[in-house]
């Protein structure tokens, strides 16, 4: 019986979902294939950076580090610190690139069955002052109060990423980063995206969810999602 760590795949092309790769050495690379660059695993999508992360492996403990790949990496949902290593632990699940790579860490020997929920199925409840509401990632939708709205792909990454700080205010260069990762960076890292591109998405997602949602503008800064009781 083989005591490794591995990483079963989700998605990632060229991987099929199902195959699983060893966490058996010292470093491993993830990444694309460049003129200068060759990673250990190697993906095909073009939102994953040369060198996006890697997985280190020493006395039976596993972490992963983010190597300033351009698009991110995330492991449960939450963003890595570029650099900074961080420990995984069975059933973590790795997401890349806006979730164009999912992987899942298991200790688990190839005798049984992997048991998990795929991240890009998840339904994301958030509770909000009264009653709570639903966001479903494949339909694009919230629901409140029985009410439900479809939303475009742009709209529900802006919905959702103010509905993880309700009430809260969140930087617009956030907003840039988790709606437009394919964009071009701008020198202070911050993805190309015109005011009136942003303006016109906050115009749209206004009138779809006047109702039972209110996007507070804080000029020049950011936003602010209320929950209408």
């Amino acid at each position: 019986m083989d005591t490794y760590p591995k990483l079963f795949v989700e998605c990632g092309e060229p991987f099929t979902q199902g195959a699983y790769i060893y966490v058996d050495q010292f470093e491993i690379l993830f990444g694309r294939v460049g003129t200068n660059s060759k990673p250990d695993i190697a993906f095909s999508n073009a939102f994953v950076s040369r060198r996006h992360f890697a997985i280190q492996y020493s006395n039976g403990q596993a972490s992963i580090v983010d190597l300033n790949s351009k698009h991110g990496t995330k492991v449960n949902k939450r963003s890595l610190t570029p650099h900074l290593p961080f420990t995984l632990k069975h059933g973590d699940i790795i997401s890349a690139a806006n979730e164009t790579v999912v992987l899942h860490f298991s200790s688990l020997d190839l005798d049984q069955t992997l048991d998990f929920q795929p991240i890009s199925h998840e339904m994301i409840q958030c509770n909000g002052p009264s009653l709570p509401f639903t966001m479903d990632e494949i339909k694009q939708t919230v629901t409140y109060k029985k009410q439900t709205c479809t939303l475009s792909d742009k709209e529900f990454l802006f919905f959702h990423k103010l509905a993880h700080s309700l009430n809260e205010f969140v930087l617009k260069t956030d907003i840039k980063k988790e709606v437009w990762p394919e964009r071009e960076l701008l020198e202070d890292g911050v993805p190309d995206v015109h005011a009136e591109e942003l303006n016109a998405l906050v115009y749209r997602m206004r009138r779809k969810l006047h109702n039972d949602f209110t996007i507070e503008v804080i000029r020049g800064k950011g936003y602010i999602l209320h929950l209408n009781e």
